[in-house]
């Protein structure tokens, strides 16, 4: 929003602490404003504000004043911890930390009370009423307790149309709650956080995801920890968060690392593996990622699976066609994938495969075999309504066409990926077609002007094309222009 604030009439205001820079500080629309600590008066008046005047005396304002340094929040909550205390002189002595003011008032509520916080702080900085109430059980009544937490200016209400969301005033607050619990009353709290979601969402937990891997990340039950670590991490990936998904995956790997050597576990591992292979592919982690997938050929190889076999023969096949392997060895995985799917009659597993076939024959330069290929991904994938694949196959068939002269073909792709990518409303597809849509421009007017010996090779011999296109515009002077070009631009 920083960034793009300049040209609306928007004030943002935005809070940081030292030692951070903001990437938008050197705009010209942006600017700075130091926040000095409050001074005495009005750190007095910050304090009188919250204790009760019937109670406060000279001595406890000037101890809080003098401990807080002008922090708002340390004065405030100094403040409230004074105002709590039974004995106002015995509780005199001030804590000199910040987290130790919070930890005196947690201390000081009733068992209940502050088990109840505790419970609410592994929830998370918000928590819902229905969620709270689904952990606490049938214990005692969680309506009073709560407006206690709210009196006490821990947590405060806000309504929402699905019902109320109460809310940690403080971040720290949540943290010291959180952290004085034991590790075994947080695990079991955790573990029952994640149980009461999947109650309340059902089929839905898809929407919940995160939150359920983080919970059961955090308890006892491993198996269901990794299980929606890779939930979250494919929904992470679904909405291109790369880094995110990257997250959720090496937590189900490192959790899968110290969990029972079990074939469950084994195919957990696989998955884990497997489905980060989009991630690493968008972020060009192409060799480590083939690293990885060679890590697991053994529990591959094991498995009497078809899909999981097969996806691991054409990611690693297509892997191998980007990192200048041996074209053979890619073209002989995807072949095996393909064979797989296709006699486990796995349709969209067979298109993956015979895309990923396509790419390598283009790279290798078997541009006929390629289209064949990519002509029949491109059917069963447009047939299965994946529009997103079908778009990659036509990023592969594209430039196959138009090295092998076939200009109208290759137009019609361009027009194809770019339908596809306005029904899909993804603007990556429509941007990469309208690319193609403009090298298909040039290369024809090029082949117009000068270049039928190339078209000649090209089908003639397809694997000459390349080399052929290369040779003439070495010969054009021009770094790969025609000289009419060159024309144009010193004009």
């Amino acid at each position: 929003m920083a960034e793009n604030a300049s040209g609306g009439r928007i004030l943002l205001l935005a809070a940081y602490r030292p030692g951070y820079r903001p990437p938008w500080m050197d705009k010209s629309h942006a600017g700075q404003t130091l926040l000095h600590p409050l001074s005495r008066d009005h750190s007095i008046h910050v304090a009188r504000s919250v204790l009760r005047a019937g109670r406060l005396i000279d001595l406890v304002t000037e101890e809080i004043v003098a401990k807080a340094d002008g922090n708002p929040f340390f004065l405030e909550q100094l403040a409230l911890h004074a105002g709590e205390a039974r004995g106002l002189r015995s509780d005199l002595m001030v804590p000199n930390t910040i987290h130790d003011v919070v930890m005196a008032r947690i201390d000081r509520l009733p068992e209940e009370t502050k088990q109840l916080l505790q419970i609410a702080s592994v929830i998370g900085r918000e928590f819902s009423f229905r969620l709270l109430r689904a952990v606490w059980g049938e214990r005692s009544p969680l309506e009073a307790l709560l407006n206690e937490l709210s009196h006490l200016e821990f947590v405060y209400e806000r309504v929402e149309t699905e019902g109320s969301v109460h809310v940690f005033r403080h971040a720290l607050t949540q943290e010291t709650a959180y952290g004085s619990l034991l590790e075994r009353h947080r695990r079991a709290y955790h573990g029952a956080a994640g149980h009461a979601l999947e109650a309340l969402y059902g089929g839905r937990a898809d929407e919940v995801s995160e939150l359920l891997a983080l919970h059961y990340g955090r308890s006892d039950e491993a198996e269901k920890s990794v299980d929606y670590a890779i939930q979250a991490a494919e929904k992470s990936q679904r909405r291109w968060a790369n880094s995110e998904a990257l997250a959720y995956f090496g937590d189900a790997l490192h959790r899968l690392d110290i969990m029972p050597d079990t074939q469950a576990n084994r195919l957990r591992r696989i998955d884990a593996v497997i489905k980060q292979a989009e991630v690493k592919f968008a972020l060009g982690r192409h060799a480590e990622h083939i690293q990885a997938l060679e890590e697991i050929r053994g529990f591959v190889d094991e498995t009497d699976d078809p899909r999981r076999r097969a996806t691991w023969h054409y990611w690693i096949g297509f892997l191998h066609s980007l990192t200048g392997g041996r074209p053979e060895v890619a073209i002989e995985h995807c072949r095996e994938a393909a064979d797989i799917a296709s006699a486990a009659a796995l349709d969209e597993i067979d298109a993956f495969a015979a895309s990923c076939l396509a790419q390598v024959y283009v790279i290798t330069g078997g541009l006929r075999e390629a289209v064949e290929a990519g002509e029949r991904a491109l059917t069963r994938f447009e047939t299965l309504g994946n529009l997103w694949w079908a778009s990659r196959t036509i990023w592969h068939l594209h430039p196959a066409a138009q090295s092998l002269g076939d200009w109208e073909t290759s137009l019609r792709y361009c027009r194809r990926a770019f339908e596809h990518g306005a029904t899909l409303g993804d603007l990556r597809i429509k941007v990469v077609a309208c690319g193609a849509w403009g090298q298909y421009t040039f290369i024809k007017a090029i082949s117009n002007a000068d270049c039928s010996a190339v078209t000649k090779h090209s089908r003639s011999d397809p694997s000459r094309t390349m080399p052929q296109w290369r040779k003439h515009y070495a010969d054009t002077g021009n770094q790969g222009r025609p000289s009419r070009c060159r024309h144009r631009r010193s004009q």
